[in-house]
């Protein structure tokens, strides 16, 4: 964790020293329960992430990490998904979207030694369901997404509440929620089946659980087109992942920074 603080300090103190004019004329703003700025324009983005272990005995917890895509009105897409927003505008209290996404997680036993001779557990691809509820200046997102690749074949969902804080320079828009995983989830990415049992990796069946995230979305605008964006995150799993033999820690942490070119 102090590692993590480091890092977020001092991209921090990097970005807002790079900027000779601060220009917030655009700002973040949430849309189909993500975060994002300059509405109605493309966007190029390059950058890096970095987190904790997820797996006992894990090879690479850095990776580089490009984007592109569109960010629209009610429609948005890049690397990470695509979402349409059917309900609502920008000025109304509630919108509702729909959203073809992925969890993010997959691994082969190349990625951690506690993984040697498993099976391969494959990347998502989801389609869900967005409420987002403007409350205090903030944003209360809700949402709900099921396996429709045949990966995992369950379902999660999350409720995460985002509050911008705006200065001179740049903005933090910290965030807290929670999260639901359907026992299908958690067994397929944390449990052992009886035929990769061995004597230091014992058979082991997840079930549903909650977990807990807690973090922040900075954005550093350096001209109206060119930007610094950076996320902290922390985040705990439950019960399934604590007793799971292949996972490391129930408590993780991850980081992203992201210089991006809007036209």
């Amino acid at each position: 964790m102090q590692k993590a603080l480091s890092f977020a300090i001092t991209t921090l103190s990097v970005a807002t020293a790079a900027i000779s004019q601060p220009v917030l004329a655009d700002k973040q703003y949430v849309r189909n329960g993500n975060v994002y700025t300059h509405e109605n324009r493309w966007v190029a983005s390059l950058g890096v992430y970095h987190g904790s272990d997820w797996y006992v005995g894990q090879d690479h917890d850095t990776l580089l990490l490009p984007n592109f895509g569109y960010r629209g009105e009610d429609f948005n897409a890049d690397f990470q998904g695509i979402n349409y927003r059917f309900l609502g505008t920008n000025d109304d209290t509630f919108n509702m979207a729909v959203f073809i996404a992925s969890t993010a997680i997959r691994y082969d036993e190349d990625t951690a030694t506690s993984l040697e001779g498993m099976s391969d557990r494959d990347l998502s691809y989801d389609i869900g369901l967005n409420l987002d509820i403007k409350i205090a200046n903030g944003t209360l997102s809700t949402d709900i997404q099921h396996d429709i690749s045949g990966g995992y074949k369950g379902l999660v969902g999350d409720i995460v509440y985002r509050y911008p804080l705006v200065f001179s320079a740049f903005e933090i828009m910290p965030y807290a929620g929670i999260g639901y995983l359907s026992e299908d989830f958690t067994d397929y990415y944390f449990g052992v089946r009886e035929s990769e049992e061995t004597i230091d990796r014992p058979q082991f069946s997840g079930s549903s659980e909650v977990n807990y995230k807690l973090g922040y979305h900075l954005y550093v605008p350096i001209t109206k087109q060119l930007n610094i964006t950076h996320t902290l995150n922390f985040f705990t799993w439950g019960d399934s992942a604590d007793d799971s033999p292949i996972i490391d820690d129930s408590n993780q942490w991850s980081t992203t920074v992201l210089l991006n070119y809007h036209f």
